[in-house]
């Protein structure tokens, strides 16, 4: 295959497998769950507006959140561990390729950075500027911030040294503020455009210059290359079993002492491993935390006590949704398949330490109500609902789930 094909080739690949991941997804109980939250976030968006106190830093939000975005700008490069060996000779001829990746990343981030203007449209037409076109303005500047930031980022990326690299994401973060915050600020239009004229500077007599001075750092694309794909497929892997995915683990000694309490014991052979796996394996206690703030956070902008109790509930089964992968996580082991035990142990090791989580979770969520002074009522109902549903998705309906993946 040529070299000018390649890009084409690896990318339509990799969209190939991505579709039907992307299809599971989509068959899955987790998008009825996001159209949920958005029309719930469509119905209580006023009323959040109308919540909001007025000295709320909307300006500082928006330049401090878009800075972020604009800073952290990971390239696609869809290459390969062979490509150490059989591209590394033809670097030369690859500029083609990587110029491709640039743009194709530049597209997909645009669109997450539209997507994520456009939902906090209301608030800034509300707080900021109420001018429609103004906003459309905001996303045009902040797509030429995007482009300066990925190139920028390309050329860093043939710097060797870490904490340098550091530095120049550091640096790049400070200029990003400052430029966001004269757009969120409405400042006169010289403003960014001074901020974008020192861009253009220091692209031009120092970032271009690093292409000619450092060669590219294979393994440091890889890795992020690496880093990019698996969480793709970390997501997938929450609805459907990823052969390919490759296992990350943590020490986190300070959780795994509670699960070396287990009694050590042939019935609880299958309940020590997952206790183990939740903690330390694939990041899902990093999720399971991750859902239980998310979800107290969404909370706190629900001003109806009873969608406040509904949101705690569609989070405990979010949660179940993403634990459920840890039921294949020992499938591909064949070390597991030697243990002289029943395999209805695995089932029942699995229910129970889901059941437990989600149980906690339920509990974690009606300690959220009662600080944010849900009615008595509503929250033991609250509670009595995710408990119960908590019992019903670890025994039933998330097996039935993974049958269907």
């Amino acid at each position: 295959m040529k070299v000018q094909e390649l890009w084409g080739h690896r990318s339509q690949t990799f969209w190939s497998e991505a579709v039907r991941y992307l299809r599971l997804i989509g068959n899955s109980g987790f998008v009825f769950t996001l159209y949920v939250l958005f029309l719930m976030g469509g119905y209580y968006y006023s009323s959040f507006l109308e919540w909001l106190p007025p000295a709320f830093p909307a300006v500082l939000f928006f330049s401090v959140l878009f800075a972020l975005l604009l800073t952290r700008s990971p390239i696609r490069t869809f290459l390969k561990e062979g490509d150490l060996v059989f591209l590394l000779p033809v670097e030369t001829q690859l500029t083609s390729y990587f110029r491709k990746s640039l743009i194709y990343t530049f597209i997909m981030q645009l669109f997450f950075i539209a997507l994520l203007f456009m939902v906090l449209g209301p608030l800034f037409l509300d707080r900021i500027y109420p001018d429609t076109g103004y906003l459309f303005t905001v996303l045009l500047w902040l797509a030429a911030g995007k482009w300066w930031n990925l190139i920028s980022r390309w050329a860093e990326m043939r710097i060797q040294s870490v904490t340098t690299r550091d530095i120049h994401i550091g640096l790049r973060f400070l200029v990003n503020v400052t430029f966001t915050f004269f757009l969120f600020s409405a400042a006169p239009v010289v403003y960014p455009l001074v901020i974008i004229g020192a861009m253009v500077f220091v692209y031009l007599f120092y970032y271009r210059k690093l292409h000619t001075q450092h060669g590219l750092k294979w393994q440091h694309i890889l890795e992020m290359e690496e880093r990019m794909v698996s969480f793709f497929y970390r997501i997938a892997n929450s609805f459907t079993d990823v052969p390919h995915l490759k296992s990350s683990v943590k020490g986190r000694l300070w959780a795994s002492k509670w699960v070396d309490k287990a009694a050590h014991n042939k019935t609880s052979v299958y309940t020590y491993l997952y206790g183990k796996t939740f903690i330390r394996a694939n990041d899902y206690f990093g999720i399971y935390v991750r859902l239980f703030i998310v979800g107290s956070l969404v909370m706190s902008v629900i001003p109806s006590d009873l969608g406040r109790g509904f949101l705690a509930v569609l989070f405990i089964y979010m949660t179940g949704l993403q634990l459920s992968t840890l039921w294949n996580h020992y499938d591909v082991k064949i070390w597991t398949d030697l243990y002289p035990v029943r395999h209805k142990l695995k089932k029942q090791s699995f229910t129970f330490i889901i059941e437990r989580l989600l149980w906690g979770q339920a509990l974690l969520f009606s300690v959220i109500l009662g600080l944010y002074g849900v009615n008595i009522f509503i929250l033991i109902a609250a509670l009595a609902a995710g408990i119960v549903f908590s019992s019903y998705y670890a025994r039933k309906l998330v097996f039935k789930k993974r049958k269907t993946a």
